[in-house]
């Protein structure tokens, strides 16, 4: 079985593998990923509005905040986040995490997940930090907004920054001689 490796250290500070013949949408099958949480890495506050998310952790321990409280989850252990519970992830510790990480349905998640890893790949995003990355992350979480919706930083703040990231580019575009007007 041959994987698919997508680095988003930069991002949310882990690297997910999947199987590379698994479609990245997956209407009507969960979408997994072994997941590697490395020390400092974690996510935004969001929710899945239509799928279920499981975490399974293989080696070490995670923090996961669910029901507004941030919960330590162990080697062997295993959560599952309800369709539209709010959560977050992040590791705490210095060791690196492995965890299975599964969507169900998959969605669009792992499409996602390539278009992140894309934006990265070409130097788009290269952190968290910063406009030019933040109207980026929030344009790819406006487009993807069936599979998860932020909630800290709150979604109506995403979609403004996404539409104005959007004037904001096309503006930077015309500015620098790079626009073709017809």
């Amino acid at each position: 079985m041959a994987n698919r490796t997508l680095d988003l250290r930069k991002v949310f500070g882990m690297i997910v593998s999947f199987d590379k013949e698994q479609p990245v949408v997956l209407p009507d099958k969960a979408f997994a990923v072994l997941t590697e949480f490395y020390p400092g890495g974690e996510s935004a506050v969001h929710l899945h509005p239509n799928q279920e998310e499981t975490y399974a952790v293989r080696e070490e321990e995670m923090q996961v905040l669910l029901n507004g409280n941030w919960q330590t989850l162990r080697n062997g252990e295993t959560v599952i986040i309800l369709k539209g519970a709010v959560h977050a992830f992040r590791n705490t510790s210095g060791q690196k995490v492995i965890a299975l990480n599964t969507h169900n349905p998959g969605l669009r998640f792992g499409e996602m997940l390539q278009t992140i890893n894309q934006h990265l790949e070409a130097g788009k995003i290269t952190s968290t930090k910063g406009l030019k990355n933040l109207f980026y992350m929030a344009g790819i979480m406006v487009k993807y907004n069936d599979v998860m919706v932020t909630v800290k930083p709150p979604n109506v703040l995403i979609k403004f920054m996404a539409v104005y990231g959007g004037y904001w580019g096309t503006a930077n575009r015309v500015n620098s001689g790079l626009a073709v007007l017809k």
